[in-house]
């Protein structure tokens, strides 16, 4: 068997884990110094951003469920551990975090448009580890630029099962790089959403933009990915993978609403936050997410569990900083005016 481009998986998880948490991270400091800009309270907004990155990472797991898995979770109220992740899951847990955050914080301004070139970033990098890992890989292919992987990655299995490789051979036939078809389709996603950041008027419509061109790039890429390496939706319906159609609508029913939205609607200012953020509001959203973080430690790997750690510990010790400050500013008004 001739060998094309050989990935070596040996330290694959450990690229997957590390680029994983690299991603998060990047983006977060993206998105936090997006708004910075926009003059948005830091606390808030980091509490905000906190929310998302939080049920995005549930969101990813959730999704890659079983119907078994999720029978348990729902009588027995248990989450079985899992390391499979996928992002359209946590495309879902972003929202619903960033959404019920800012609903909490009475927060006033545009969350989701931060997210346009964000996210498309988070994916291309994450997508690095996917390949040196194998985690995904795609269908065989004659492309000059096809790639292989070692006889101890699932695309060898599935290969071995199909009888596209033999015992003794030690690395799979040759399949489509995907992982980097999808990082090279998030970086134009992310140019794009750049360049039309000014000419779409109405908040969140850059948010959807960026959605629908990623649900259309994966829509795509499911036809040259291998089934055997999908998580969710892989059963075929007419010649389509679940997951298509599923996409297959998000893009009809998005397009629509992005050009109603984009048509009917006036231009939206953003409106800044009211100078006085409740600090009762931020203490108890900081508190419920370290309950449920300590609640969920074990589903997290240690790099995940560490950074999540740090900013909830972070977050605290600045809310608390400020309450102690008003508490002082208070006392040292009451005391002149006792004295006055």
């Amino acid at each position: 068997m001739q060998a094309l481009f050989i990935i070596d998986t040996t330290n694959g998880e450990v690229y997957y884990k590390v680029l994983g948490l690299v991603s998060i991270i990047i983006v977060t400091v993206i998105v936090f110094y997006s708004g910075f800009k926009k003059g948005y309270p830091e606390i808030t907004w980091l509490l905000i951003i906190l929310s998302g990155g939080f049920l995005f990472m549930i969101g990813e797991k959730l999704a890659t469920y079983s119907p078994d898995e999720w029978m348990a979770f729902l009588t027995g109220f248990k989450l079985p551990i899992t390391s499979k992740r996928t992002v359209l899951g946590g495309i879902i847990g972003l929202m619903i975090g960033l959404i019920l955050a800012k609903k909490w914080l009475r927060f006033q301004a545009p969350v989701l448009d931060h997210y346009a070139i964000a996210l498309p970033l988070l994916i291309a990098i994450s997508r690095i580890g996917c390949l040196m890992a194998g985690c995904c890989f795609g269908t065989p292919t004659d492309l000059p630029w096809g790639i292989q992987y070692n006889f101890t990655t699932p695309a060898f299995q599935a290969h071995l099962l199909n009888r596209q490789v033999q015992f003794d051979d030690n690395i799979t036939a040759a399949v489509h790089p995907v992982q980097i078809y999808e990082m090279i389709g998030c970086l134009i996603i992310a140019f794009l959403a750049w360049k039309i950041r000014r000419k779409l008027i109405v908040s969140g419509s850059l948010f959807l933009f960026s959605l629908l061109c990623y649900a259309a790039l994966r829509f795509l890429i499911e036809f040259i990915r291998a089934p055997e390496s999908d998580l969710i939706l892989v059963r075929p319906v007419l010649g389509l993978k679940t997951i298509q159609w599923v996409l297959m609508g998000i893009i009809i029913i998005g397009m629509m609403i992005l050009v109603l939205r984009e048509w009917k609607s006036e231009p939206l200012n953003e409106v800044l936050p009211p100078g006085r953020i409740s600090v009762f509001r931020q203490a108890m959203l900081i508190v419920l997410i370290a309950f449920l973080v300590i609640l969920v430690r074990k589903w997290f790997t240690s790099g995940e569990f560490t950074v999540i750690l740090s900013i909830v510990s972070l977050v605290i010790i600045i809310i608390l900083g400020k309450i102690s400050l008003w508490l002082i500013r208070s006392g040292f008004r009451h005391k002149m005016k006792f004295q006055e």
